[in-house]
């Protein structure tokens, strides 16, 4: 959980940003999910987090790679999940995307505080670090919650920048409380 919210002692879990995750496995399935912090767990005493992930097989991969709108649109992700329903979740033919909300670039840009200059460089970082195996960190200004949302938008955009061979090895998660190194993940949205 960020520093900020749990130095503060802020508990409630609508306080605490969303992390969006978008990467691909190593044979090729997309992995679209989304983790959320959770105040107690299952025994009501810890404090954890929640992950709900979408498996896309790599048949079907293409027809995200060639629309940010679909990759990047809003999917009824889960917050919980009672055990008592099952251990499996049924498989689902298609997702159930919504067209993403996303702000114009240029106002969106404005509100993270980035120069189009720095935008410029954040998507050099992010094609380098594709040919280069190294892995991009950037840090948001303001409050955690409004920067981690802004970055899943802001990543909409740079999706749209990168050529098509490239954005099967794009990979990023939209907010992590320390820059710490994670395999498939190749640009990762940490606390400031």
């Amino acid at each position: 959980p960020p520093q900020s919210l749990t130095n503060a002692g802020i508990r409630e879990e609508e306080h605490y940003p969303k992390a969006n995750l978008i990467s691909f496995t190593e044979t090729g399935e997309l992995v679209i999910g989304q983790s959320v912090y959770k105040e107690s767990d299952y025994t009501g005493e810890r404090e954890t987090f929640f992950s709900h992930n979408y498996i896309v097989p790599k048949d079907r991969v293409r027809e995200y790679l060639t629309s940010a709108d679909k990759l990047f649109g809003e999917l009824p992700f889960r917050m919980n999940y009672d055990v008592s329903h099952g251990k499996v979740l049924n498989e689902i033919d298609a997702l159930p995307v919504m067209k993403p909300s996303v702000q114009p670039l240029n106002q969106l840009l404005i509100e993270l505080g980035i120069s189009g200059k720095q935008f410029k460089q954040v998507i050099y970082a992010v094609l380098m670090s594709m040919t280069t195996k190294k892995k991009v960190y950037i840090s948001l200004p303001g409050d955690i919650t409004k920067a981690t949302h802004g970055s899943y938008q802001l990543c909409y955009y740079l999706f749209q920048c990168l050529p098509f061979e490239m954005r099967k090895a794009f990979s990023v998660l939209t907010y992590h409380s320390e820059p710490q190194s994670k395999k498939h993940i190749g640009l990762m949205f940490v606390e400031k």
